[in-house]
Parts: structure tokens; sequence; C-alpha cells
């Protein structure tokens, strides 16, 4: 049987990746300038915004995940991403500008344009609702990672009055739960009750 050699494992600093994100509702800011990603297609891109939890018992979720890991080549944890309307697909717009909706109701006279730098999002405040789902790793077994789902006013998310999907498995679609009736001001509304994927990558 082969031996297996690392190098620098003695020296290296086990990390177990920390605690996961439970599913549900957060009060999260943006957390670094927001950056343009092209897919690997060479199809389309994504504005890919840092974010972490500001309010609550996971406050500094993603800051402290970055702070206890070890790695030299660590990347922040905590990313919303939102594909960029490219081709005019209403449909398309219509998620990007309920993201940008949002945005708008959690920050008091913040207002986005159409052409603006995105780096006038730092440091503003959204709420966000985490969904989990089941993937594969590298050793064949299956894991829950937790990802954003939908944009909502921060207000909506204090309330409580917003819809977490349950976890998504492997091989199969997600059911949907909801802990309450939703309202218009949720990001669903911009959706027409349409079960499309969800807006966010």
């Amino acid at each position: 049987m082969p031996k297996l050699f690392i190098p620098n494992y003695d020296d290296a600093v086990a990390f177990t990746g920390g605690v996961t994100l439970p599913a549900g509702g957060y009060i999260c800011k943006v957390a670094g300038k927001p950056k343009i990603e092209t897919w690997s297609s060479g199809n389309g891109a994504s504005l890919v915004i840092p974010i972490d939890i500001v309010e609550g018992e996971h406050k500094g979720h993603y800051q402290s995940k970055y702070d206890n890991n070890p790695n030299s080549d660590k990347k922040w944890g905590g990313l919303l991403r939102q594909s960029i309307p490219s081709d005019g697909n209403e449909k398309s717009a219509g998620y990007f500008k309920g993201m940008m909706d949002a945005f708008e109701k959690s920050n008091h006279g913040f207002v986005w344009n159409n052409d603006d730098d995105t780096d006038k999002l730092n440091g503003k405040l959204i709420g966000i609702v985490f969904s989990q789902e089941e993937y594969i790793d590298n050793n064949g077994e299956i894991k829950v990672s937790t990802k954003p789902n939908r944009a909502y006013g921060v207000d909506y998310i204090r309330s409580g009055n917003f819809t977490v999907p349950e976890l998504k498995k492997v091989n199969g679609a997600p059911n949907m739960r909801s802990s309450h009736q939703s309202n218009s001001d949720a990001f669903d509304a911009l959706l027409n009750g349409d079960n499309d994927d969800l807006p966010f990558l």
C-alpha cells in the first residue's frame, strides 16, 4: 500500500470548518466592496457582495470563521451572488431589482440608480433568508451548506414574517415551509407566483 506524505502536516493547525449557520432570516451588512465575476462559461457575470450578520446570536459569523481559519489562502465565506442581467430579459432584471429594492428598504434615504457604482453598497444593511442544501464532498460524503436564498427589507426579517425553504436534498427539489404568511414587502412578490429557480446563485 502506498504511503501518503503531506508537506507541513506536523506544523499545520487542524481546521474543522466551524459552526454551520442555521437556515433562517438574518440582518446582514455589506462587509466590503462588491466585485463583478465573469462566469467560467463566459456567458454571463455575477455581482458578488461580501456580507456578514450584524444582529442576533450569529452576529459576526463570517468574520469569526475567517479569523479562525489558519489557511494562508483563506477566503471570505459570506458571499451574496446575484446574476447580472445582460440580455434584456424582464424576469432577470426583476431578480436584480428585487435585491436592490431590499437594499433601499433597509437603508433610509438610500436609492439605487441603474448606472450607479456598486461600491456604494459597501456598509449597507440588507435582510437575507438563508437556506440549506446538501452536497457531496470530495470524500463522497453528504454535507450541508447554508447559502443566501432571498433578499428582504430588514424590518421584514425582524418581523419574522418570512418563508424559509426546507433542506434541499441532493437528489430532490426543495419543499417550502412558511412560518408566517408572506406579504408584499417580500422579494417573492416580484416573482408573481412563479416557481422558477431561486434568484441567488
